[in-house]
C-alpha cells in the first residue's frame, strides 16, 4: 500500500512539474529588442537575450550595420574569434562544464560589414 501511495505521489509530481515547465515555455514572449537588457548580465547568465535573440537573428537592419556599429549594440561578445563574434544565449553548465549552449554567431566579412548572422545551438 506505500509503495501504490509513494509511486502516486511521483507520477503526481512529474506531471505537476511537466505542466510547469509547459506553462514556462508558453508563458516566454518575444521582447522587442533593447541594447541594455541584451547586455545585462546577472550572475553568469544573460536573462533577457533569450526573448529577443530572433529579432537580432532576422533583422534586416543589423545585416547592414558595421562590425563597430554592432558591437555598440549588442555589447562586447563572449567570444570573439577570426571575424567571428559570439553571444551567449542560454548556457546549462555544471561548475565549469557546458552541457548545452545557444549562441548567436555574427560573422564580418574583410571590410567589416556583416556576412551573416547565425544561431548554434
Amino acid at each position: 500500500m506505500r509503495v501504490i501511495i509513494l509511486m502516486s505521489i511521483l507520477v503526481f509530481s512529474a506531471c505537476e512539474s511537466s505542466r510547469e515547465e509547459n506553462e514556462k515555455v508558453e508563458s516566454k514572449e518575444s521582447l522587442s529588442f533593447n541594447s541594455k537588457q541584451w547586455k545585462e548580465k546577472k550572475l553568469d547568465e544573460y536573462p533577457f537575450r533569450p526573448l529577443m535573440y530572433e529579432e537580432v537573428l532576422y533583422s534586416d537592419s543589423v545585416r547592414t550595420l558595421s562590425k563597430s556599429e554592432v558591437l555598440k549594440m549588442l555589447g562586447n561578445p563572449d567570444k570573439e574569434e577570426n571575424n567571428h563574434l559570439y553571444y551567449t544565449i542560454e548556457r546549462n553548465a555544471i561548475g565549469s562544464w557546458t552541457l548545452k549552449q545557444k549562441s548567436l554567431i555574427v560573422k564580418f566579412r574583410s571590410d567589416n560589414s556583416v556576412e551573416w548572422i547565425k544561431l548554434y545551438e
